[in-house]
């Protein structure tokens, strides 16, 4: 395209790069694999080789047409590696030993939050008559079918259980922030 000549104007190099950053992204994208791409997209590492290659276009030799194109794609494939040797030395969340947790079940303040929650259920799940509780119970604690809780307390339809125990919780919900209110 420019003849071998190393001293080609700033136009000429914008339309060159600019003629070859569509294929340089497509050549990236196919390149970069997934475990690269978290951190770092193809649009990013072109952008990064093309001006590293900006810089320096004085050291640049032309010796054939599609030189230019063949060092950019080399140094696509460079920073590919090196994105991937990074990755590889970045222990990932949680991959380290000394990040895990001594003691793997609940901690103490875990269990006395869990108890105290269990009270607070509990005591709003007295304080609810005797058919609202009743629900709660079929349904949650027992896992029965809206069928099988229409059957069992002769409601008429499986839509007159799901109605009935939405507000039932509705009211235990507001009888649970009553009980955490008062204590």
């Amino acid at each position: 395209m420019f003849g071998g000549e190393a001293d080609v104007d700033q136009t000429g190099w914008d339309a060159l790069i600019v003629s070859y950053l569509p294929r340089l992204k497509e050549f990236a994208e196919r390149h970069l694999p997934a475990a690269a791409r978290s951190g770092l997209g193809a649009d990013d590492v072109v952008q990064d080789v093309v001006m590293k290659g900006i810089r320096q276009r004085h050291r640049f030799e032309f010796r054939h047409d599609e030189a230019l194109m063949a060092y950019l794609r080399t140094s696509i494939r460079h920073r590919i590696v090196d994105e991937l040797r990074k990755a590889q030395r970045q222990p990932t969340l949680g991959s380290s030993r000394f990040h895990e947790p001594v003691y793997r079940g609940a901690s103490p303040l875990g269990q006395v939050i869990a108890r105290s929650h269990a009270r607070r259920y509990r005591r709003a799940l007295a304080a609810l008559r005797d058919r609202d509780r009743r629900l709660i119970e079929l349904r949650i604690d027992h896992g029965l079918s809206y069928e099988e809780i229409a059957a069992r307390l002769g409601m008429r339809s499986e839509s007159a259980v799901r109605m009935a125990l939405r507000r039932a919780l509705d009211r235990l919900d507001a009888k649970v922030n009553r009980v955490r209110r008062v204590r």
